[in-house]
């Protein structure tokens, strides 16, 4: 299942406990999660650090998904960074 994140509001810091309420909050808790970003700015950092330290949850740049990291998640938590990047890779218009 794919859930796109408007991350528009971005953490103030590396906050694993926020992020982890979050992914309780959509009943991911648990299972495993790719979060797939597409930039590199000083936010997504901070949110890579925030989910680096929880079970099971991967963050990863769009450039550098694989099939098998996408095979292994059981959920996709795409930022809205990285949907023009994927619509692009998978053959659409940005």
């Amino acid at each position: 299942q794919a859930h796109i994140l408007d991350y528009s509001a971005p953490l103030k810091g590396p906050e694993t406990k926020t992020l982890s309420q979050f992914l309780k909050a959509l009943n991911l808790s648990g299972k495993r999660v790719l979060f797939l970003a597409g930039s590199q700015d000083e936010e997504v950092k901070t949110l890579s650090l925030s989910v680096r330290n929880i079970p099971k949850v991967n963050f990863i740049q769009i450039t550098d998904v694989s099939g098998k990291d996408l095979a292994l998640a059981s959920d996709l938590v795409i930022l809205d960074s990285a949907v023009g990047s994927l619509k692009e890779t998978l053959g659409g218009s940005k």
